[in-house]
């Protein structure tokens, strides 16, 4: 394909991965302005459900899928386990919310990378998603290494500070890390009801119930929001949700074009260079760069191109993926 024509569906690919890293920083300050990363999570979820529930509302094609997905749910022809993927975006959601004030967007970024490539491979061995199981590649076990690398190096020389840096970064690693079963739980539901918007749908309505729960719970043992909400100044802490949605369909629409690899890498790209500009002049951000930073940034960049290096042998003599939707 010309480059030229490849050239702005990069360009978006790049600009999708910085909205994510912008959706990290606005749940970050909505939690710190708010007094409670639970509630920010909760209205970042709450806000793209509703975006998203009228545009399923609108396509006919969304609307059946979802009748095929929960009828399925309902005759158990398909596992209800795969359908509560939304359980993890509550949950890096929520880690987004708490950790991004302490650490800023580009550690807490690198290390939601170093936990989704590093949980790649296992997914991709194990075949739980709805490919065929393979064999990590030496490349992206290699690139995987690199990553984590990059965790360390971000915030390695933050351990004496009174942040934690390092081991609070083990909060968006494990989200991370539990976001690769994620979407290989997604990729079998959107093969079950043939729709990647009801997919979404179904993602956003689950996570959101979560973090309803969450909240109510805390709001019955009596921890009550500490801050305020944000001013008029403010209203961009408030387009988290939005934001996600925004991803979503980008994704969708240059995919095709792309291919998972050069869109991934895009999206790689935007995450971790708007990252470093979000952490050097957002308000309520409170992380400083430094060279360590750009330093991370750049070693997590060069371990996620060899990471997307193709390879991987298939094995398992055929077989598609754990038969988790029996």
């Amino acid at each position: 394909m010309n480059s030229r024509v490849l050239l702005f569906p990069l360009v978006l690919s790049a600009v999708a991965g910085a909205a994510t890293a912008l959706q990290s920083a606005a749940n970050g300050a909505l939690g710190t302005v708010l007094g409670s990363p639970a509630i920010a999570a909760l209205w970042s979820f709450g806000s793209g459900l509703a975006i998203v529930t009228v545009i399923v509302l609108c396509s006919a094609r969304s609307r059946q899928a979802m009748g095929r997905l929960y009828r399925g749910l309902w005759r158990r022809e398909f596992s209800l386990v795969l359908s509560l993927g939304g359980v993890v975006g509550a949950f890096l959601v929520a880690v987004q919310a708490f950790v991004v004030p302490h650490l800023g967007v580009a550690l807490s970024t690198i290390a939601i990378i170093a936990g989704n490539v590093t949980a790649a491979n296992v997914v991709d061995w194990i075949g739980f998603g709805p490919g065929r199981a393979r064999r990590p590649a030496a490349g992206r076990l290699a690139g995987s290494v690199l990553i984590i690398a990059a965790v360390v190096v971000s915030s390695g020389h933050r351990l004496g500070d009174g942040e934690g840096g390092l081991w609070l970064a083990a909060l968006p690693f494990a989200a991370g890390f539990a976001m690769a079963f994620q979407q290989a739980a997604n990729g079998r539901v959107r093969a079950f009801c043939g729709d990647a918007m009801t997919t979404t749908f179904n993602n956003f309505f689950v996570g959101t119930a979560a973090l309803a729960g969450l909240v109510g719970i805390m709001l019955l043992a009596g921890h009550r929001p500490s801050g305020d909400l944000p001013g008029l100044a403010d209203w961009w802490m408030l387009t988290g949700g939005a934001l996600g949605v925004g991803f979503i369909a980008v994704a969708a629409a240059i995919v095709a074009q792309l291919g998972v690899l050069l869109m991934g890498l895009g999206n790689v790209f935007g995450q971790l260079f708007a990252s470093l500009a979000m952490d050097a002049v957002i308000p309520h951000v409170g992380a400083t760069v430094t060279w360590w930073t750009v330093a991370g940034v750049l070693l997590a960049l060069v371990g996620m191109v060899i990471a997307s290096l193709p390879g991987g042998r298939r094995r398992g003599g055929g077989r598609r993926m754990l038969p988790l939707d029996e």
